[in-house]
C-alpha cells in the first residue's frame, strides 16, 4: 500500500517543482553572473574594495567622502556591519581616496569568496540588485537570494540530495529538507518559491547575511 501512496505525492511534487522551476531552467549556467558591482581602488595605499552599484565611495564624488571620520562612520564591512573600512595606513589623516575602477557583473559565489572585500553604505540608497525572499514549500524554511540565481533548481528535481546551496557568511550547504512521505523516506531537496524581487540598501543585505544564501 505504502508503494502506491509513494508515486501519486512524488508526481505531485515533481509538477509542482517543475513549473515553479522552469523560468530557472533556461538561464542555468551554474556561475549566473547577476550582481552589479563597482571596483575601486585608493590613489593613496592602493588598496581595492568593492561595492554593489550605484554604492559610491568615489573620492571625487563628493567632499564627504574625502573625510576620514565621514569614512570610519559611514563605510563598513560587508561581512562585518559593525566594523567599518580599514584606516589609509598612508594617509596622513587615515582617508583613503578612492577612484573607480570598473563596473561590472559578478555571481553570488564570486561576492562570497569576497565578501571581505565588500563596502556597504549605512547611509546608501537601493542598490542595483534586487533580493528575493524564498521559502520551501514543503519544510517551510524560507531566506533570501540575490535576484537571478536559480537556487539549484534543477539539481532538486533529481529529490536524492539536497541543492547545492550554500550560506553567503559561512559558506556552510544549506540544511536537508526534513519533509517526509508517508513511507518515511525525506525528499532531501526543497521545493523552492521565489517571492517577487525587491531593492534593499546594501547595509539592510549586510544585515541579513546569515540568511542570505546562494547556488554554486
Amino acid at each position: 500500500m505504502k508503494r502506491f501512496w509513494k508515486f501519486p505525492v512524488m508526481a505531485f511534487i515533481f509538477t509542482a517543482l517543475l513549473f515553479g522551476a522552469l523560468p530557472a531552467f533556461a538561464k542555468d549556467s551554474g556561475d549566473e553572473r547577476v550582481i552589479e558591482v563597482i571596483r575601486w581602488e585608493c590613489f593613496v595605499c592602493g588598496k581595492q574594495y568593492f561595492t554593489f552599484a550605484p554604492d559610491d565611495i568615489g573620492g571625487k564624488t563628493k567632499a564627504e567622502h574625502k573625510i576620514p571620520d565621514y569614512q570610519q562612520k559611514n563605510w563598513v564591512m560587508f561581512s562585518d556591519p559593525g566594523k567599518s573600512i580599514s584606516k589609509c595606513p598612508k594617509s596622513g589623516d587615515d582617508a583613503h581616496m578612492f577612484f573607480k575602477k570598473e563596473e561590472f557583473k559578478t555571481s553570488p559565489y564570486i561576492v562570497h569568496e569576497r565578501k571581505n572585500d565588500y563596502v556597504v553604505l549605512k547611509n546608501g540608497g537601493p542598490i542595483k540588485t534586487k533580493i528575493k525572499k524564498w521559502r520551501c514549500g514543503l519544510c517551510k524554511k524560507d531566506g533570501f537570494c540575490f535576484d537571478g540565481d536559480d537556487m539549484d533548481l534543477w539539481e532538486g528535481l533529481i529529490f536524492k540530495n539536497p541543492q547545492k546551496v550554500f550560506n553567503m557568511g559561512s559558506g556552510s550547504s544549506i540544511p536537508v529538507c526534513n519533509f517526509k512521505l508517508i513511507t518515511g523516506e525525506e525528499l532531501k531537496c526543497h521545493m523552492v518559491t521565489l517571492d517577487s524581487a525587491k531593492n534593499y540598501p546594501s547595509i539592510e543585505i549586510a544585515k541579513l547575511m546569515s540568511n542570505l544564501w546562494y547556488s554554486d
